[in-house]
């Protein structure tokens, strides 16, 4: 081994899912976030253990990804939101991709697809998040203009939509009621969505009001908490990842592991930064563009070639790490580099 690899629990994956849907009930839908290589956890690996999971839908971000998506999963539903302005849409509504759309000039786009078959739409309003989302102001003609292109044959609208904030119980009630209300002037315009959905992984454990018709599970499915008060474990999930460094050089009180920010691990900004070898804690000493230097462990046998398990399972648990960076766990995860293989390792 001459560079860091993630392995991943097949187990953990499976139990987090297991965890979701006894939280949504019989009655709501499970799509799960395989968004930025599956929040670093490899689209090519998750996707297909997802499908295996009889997930009812996936998420990714963009068309590109979303198409790439669709080859991994032929046949589940997949909604990508986040388009460039004129973008073509015929590639994506040709692979039955679900589109978010959230402006007038995104569904006059998706009009002039070149497709014999309607686009599939879920109309996002915004509910107080301020991100993406038509305003209060603008769903009326959104709504109308979607009613037209649904009776010309162009667009279907399967959903109405929003993100939480997740700021406050109060957040999340004015959310919910706008979110009710934008969907009932979207059937008096005459659309007749099938799903309203609104919650997130934050919103699946402490708001049980917001699940609606389905939930979009993101990072509590690799097992890492998106609250700042509960780990994962805490909430019944399982952290998926493992990263591994293999040991570079022992070189008097100090160990070189063969991790660095080129691969995309981000770097402490706190003194506090330490890796458990062998039960020892060894502080982090700096983290290079290729390696990492930590303080060599005591009375512990350590050579060149040995692996040492640097995040995830069995090492700093990614919102550690993260809060060392001063971020959150998403941001950890998503800047792993697509290079470091990754394996199943069950």
């Amino acid at each position: 081994m001459t560079g860091p690899s993630i392995t991943l629990s097949r187990q953990a994956f499976s139990q987090n899912i297991e965890r979701a849907r006894q939280l949504c009930g019989p009655d709501t839908d499970l799509m799960l976030a395989v968004k930025s290589n599956a929040y670093g956890h490899g689209m090519d690996l998750i996707t297909p253990a997802a499908i295996a999971e009889e997930v009812d839908a996936l998420a990714v971000l963009d068309l590109h990804t979303a198409v790439l998506a669709r080859t991994l999963a032929p046949d589940t539903p997949l909604l990508a939101w986040l388009f460039a302005p004129g973008q073509d849409y015929t590639e994506a509504v040709n692979a039955g991709v679900h589109l978010g759309v959230s402006t007038d000039g995104q569904l006059a786009d998706i009009a002039r697809h070149a497709s014999s078959s309607p686009a599939i739409v879920h109309l996002k309003v915004d509910t107080g998040l301020n991100r993406n989302g038509a305003t209060a102001e603008q769903w009326p003609a959104l709504v109308t203009q979607a009613a037209e292109l649904e009776g010309q044959g162009r667009l279907r609208v399967h959903a109405v939509w929003s993100h939480l904030s997740d700021t406050s119980e109060e957040s999340t009630r004015v959310a919910l009621q706008r979110l009710q209300q934008a969907a009932t002037a979207a059937r008096e315009a005459g659309l007749t969505p099938d799903q309203l959905h609104l919650a997130a992984s934050h919103a699946l454990v402490d708001a049980p009001e917001a699940r609606l018709d389905m939930v979009r599970l993101g990072i509590l499915a690799y097992g890492v908490s998106p609250l700042s008060n509960r780990s994962a474990e805490d909430l019944g999930f399982h952290p998926v990842l493992q990263l591994h460094a293999p040991v570079m050089s022992v070189d008097g009180d100090t160990v070189t592991l063969a991790v660095g920010s080129g691969h995309g691990l981000l770097a402490p900004i706190v003194a506090e930064a330490a890796l458990s070898v062998s039960g020892n804690i060894c502080p982090v000493k700096r983290v290079e563009v290729d390696h990492m230097v930590i303080e060599r462990p005591t009375g512990v046998s350590i050579s060149p070639g040995d692996s040492v398990c640097v995040l995830g399972r069995g090492g700093v648990p990614v919102e550690q790490w993260a809060t060392w960076c001063g971020t959150i766990g998403d941001e950890v995860l998503v800047h792993l580099s697509a290079n470091i293989p990754r394996t199943w390792a069950d």
